[in-house]
């Protein structure tokens, strides 16, 4: 579902988004697979209006993020926008290291407006008008082996060619 100021739901896309991972020696993650995590979730502070973002993230063996897939595209969210993960949450503590959160930060690349996800309006030449409408009818399932069809609408779309350009 296209949501213009959603995130799109395609398999590890946020990812992208991603502008610091976790940097912590010598630890392990709490667990690899964190289900259903939203903006509010234990462990996440968000920056923005965003809402109804859910999402899933792995983490390899050493903690580092290596997946996050939305499940939800939510709404309302922009550009700048930050989604924090508490290291302390997510990795296993180790004392006395540095230890790094790991931030999402929204670019217009990260929502659905930004992408050509959804709609793209593109325009094509009249003269291969016909031929498209019939391909797409085709990948539907769709054949036309009528000739007088064919012949119609290729007829119809060379007078309308005719038409703009008197």
């Amino acid at each position: 579902m296209y949501v213009q100021d959603g995130l799109p739901i395609v398999q590890n896309y946020l990812f992208n988004s991603l502008t610091t991972n976790f940097e912590q020696a010598t630890t392990s993650p709490t667990q690899t697979f964190w289900p259903n995590l939203t903006t509010s979730s234990t462990g996440i502070t968000y920056s923005g209006n965003g809402t109804g973002l859910e999402f899933d993230m792995t983490l390899d063996t050493l903690g580092a993020i290596t997946n996050i897939t939305v499940k939800s595209a939510g709404d309302k969210f922009s550009i700048g926008d930050t989604i924090t993960f508490d290291v302390n949450h997510f990795l296993s503590g180790a004392t006395g290291i540095v230890e790094t959160d790991a931030v999402i930060t929204i670019s217009e690349a990260s929502l659905y407006s930004g992408t050509a996800f959804g709609s793209t309006q593109f325009e094509i030449d009249n003269t291969d008008q016909t031929e498209a409408i019939l391909n797409i009818l085709k990948y539907c399932g769709i054949v036309i082996r009528d000739p007088q069809i064919i012949q119609s609408a290729q007829q119809m779309a060379m007078a309308e060619d005719q038409n703009e350009k008197s």
